[in-house]
């Protein structure tokens, strides 16, 4: 028997995030994106490998409305490439059929361009579909001007966000441990976020402030960039401190992203990409800028974007969501 799936809003939807050694599956067809390498120099050509597995007893069928089997984009450094645009695609349905415990390969290219910028840029890779979900998958990796050079911290060396680290760290803004270690995958807790924040926007303490913090006094080692946050900030932007700072307690991703962002203008008829953010919710309005300018980007779960805004970021995560930042502000 064969499993028909038509890309409407019915019949079967799956999805696979492809992280670095890592696929989230969910619906027994599972679909991940690879790079051929995880850092590359200007004008390297990026080699993807696309692939859908079906776990499934029985055959998997998908239609297509045209001639066109697959897209992908690429977003990073302020830019935004879709390998479709341009092309032309002849006016025909089709099907393509993976058996049960079988998969399907598709390969393609994307040579960066040579006067890109260095940083964390997002391959998402999915089957063409013109009118419901497809089998998108997303994985990150890093442009660089010299791939030869050691890192500058020892646990980098494989991490999507080395570049990032390292401009960063060149310009005085992150900082590794005295073992040489950077600890990628550690939390950043709300005080290193608060430092990291000033430090991007170049802020420092003017003494216009009234707010203030019991367990925030001057003896604290972040106390000045927390202070330059603080009158920097408006009040609705501080709400997720409350009568205390909680300096060691982990900073999440939408508290680091209105730290970067606000205060932030109207946003009009700004769309919301993230469907974890919702109108009114805290920071809608600063993940909304952040994603409009290629700031935060979040990721694709079941084909719907999202930003998880309330998981703590990892320093790695920090370190490509500011590098990001500081690239459209050069720009």
């Amino acid at each position: 028997m064969r499993r028909w799936v038509a890309f409407g809003l019915t019949g079967l939807l799956a999805f696979c995030l492809a992280i670095p050694g890592k696929a989230l599956c969910a619906g027994g067809v599972t679909s991940t994106v690879s790079t051929d390498k995880t850092i590359y120099a200007l004008g390297e050509t990026v080699h993807l490998t696309y692939r859908l597995t079906n776990s499934l007893s029985e055959a998997l069928t998908l239609e297509f409305t045209s001639g066109q089997r697959f897209d992908f984009t690429i977003s990073g450094g302020g830019m935004f490439f879709r390998w479709s645009k341009g092309r032309s695609f002849a006016d025909v349905m089709g099907t393509l059929s993976v058996s049960a415990g079988g998969s399907f390969v598709q390969e393609s290219s994307w040579k960066i361009p040579t006067d890109a910028h260095e940083g964390v840029y997002t391959v998402t890779f999915s089957l063409a579909s013109h009118t419901a979900l497809s089998y998108s998958a997303s994985a990150s990796f890093t442009v660089s001007r010299s791939t030869n050079v050691s890192p500058a911290f020892r646990d980098i060396a494989e991490s999507f966000a080395r570049t990032s680290i390292e401009r960063l760290s060149s310009l005085g803004i992150v900082t590794g441990y005295a073992d040489g270690l950077f600890r990628p995958g550690g939390f950043v807790t709300r005080a290193e976020g608060a430092v990291l924040a000033a430090r991007a926007r170049n802020l420092t303490p003017a003494g216009g402030t009234t707010v203030e913090w019991p367990d925030v006094t001057p003896h604290h080692w972040a106390y000045a960039s927390i202070m330059a946050l603080a009158e920097t900030l408006d009040k609705a932007s501080l709400a997720w401190t409350g009568p205390r700072f909680d300096p060691s307690k982990p900073m999440t991703r939408i508290q680091l992203i209105v730290c970067l962002m606000a205060p932030t203008e109207d946003v009009g008829s700004l769309q919301l990409p993230f469907a974890d953010v919702v109108e009114g919710a805290f920071g809608w309005r600063e993940a909304s800028t952040a994603y409009a300018r290629g700031i935060a980007v979040g990721t694709l779960e079941l084909g719907i974007r999202k930003l998880r805004p309330d998981d703590a970021i990892t320093r790695a995560e920090a370190a490509a969501l500011i590098d990001r930042f500081l690239a459209g502000h050069q720009e």
